[in-house]
């Protein structure tokens, strides 16, 4: 199990300023002579050409995010964004959804971001933040979940991180009933506090109730410390 779910990792380091070396250490924890490797890194898009000059093994995705953390940025500033991340060659994105204007009335301008993401961005995997633990009603956020499904987006995400409430299990349930419920084939990817072993085996096992087959195709965790935490448990059994 601790193979399966560091496999799932999008190792991630989202704190600001990182440097050359603090992406040497992270990068030394996407490998593992028994586990294999993580499924990707997430960084800053400023930080993506030093991760790329440390030269991440293949098969690892590099990943940024995009209208992060607010998911409030204008349509001229993710299209900026998406431009730089796309002259770097990113394989996969997660953009932050505008949850505050969908919950105040404006779903449309929540929505066309998204829609122009996926046709901005037709070879990279998309993975929107729905930031779960910003909405006060469970059907509000099946219903953002839902509408986001259908535009075509790759993954959908529980948190940035970044708000006192990330990743919940009932939060992870609303968006897998909102995958099954599009008729799509989308993932699950959960963030947003998911530190130990016990933890991320909860949502693999949620996740396992829904997909026939978990991997990182459909399933993913967004952590920093969790490597760690799985990779010196495997020393210490």
């Amino acid at each position: 199990m601790h193979k399966a779910l560091y496999n799932c990792l999008d190792l991630t380091s989202l704190v600001g300023g990182e440097t050359k070396e603090d992406l040497r250490q992270l990068l030394a924890l996407a490998t593992d002579h028994d586990f294999g490797s993580v499924a990707a890194l997430c960084v800053y898009a400023d930080q993506v050409p030093l991760l790329q000059e440390l030269q991440v093994p293949a098969g690892i995705k590099i990943a940024s995010v995009v209208q992060f953390p607010s998911g409030e940025g204008t349509m001229a500033a993710l299209e900026a964004e998406v431009q730089l991340l796309q002259s770097y060659g990113v394989d996969e994105i997660d953009m932050v959804f505008n949850y505050q204007a969908y919950q105040n009335g404006q779903k449309d301008k929540a929505l066309e971001q998204i829609a122009a993401l996926v046709k901005w961005c037709p070879n990279q995997c998309i993975k929107v933040i729905l930031e779960t633990g910003m909405f006060k009603e469970e059907s509000t956020l099946f219903n953002a979940a839902l509408d986001v499904a259908a535009l075509g987006v790759d993954f959908l995400k529980t948190s940035t991180g970044k708000v006192p409430v990330g990743a919940t299990l009932p939060a992870a349930r609303i968006l897998l009933k909102a995958i099954a419920a599009s008729k799509k084939q989308l993932g699950l990817k959960v963030s947003g506090g998911v530190s130990s072993f016990e933890d991320a085996k909860a949502y693999y096992d949620l996740a396992k109730a829904h997909f026939i087959d978990v991997d990182s195709g459909c399933f993913r965790i967004g952590a920093s410390s969790l490597a760690k935490v799985l990779l010196h448990e495997k020393i210490q059994s």
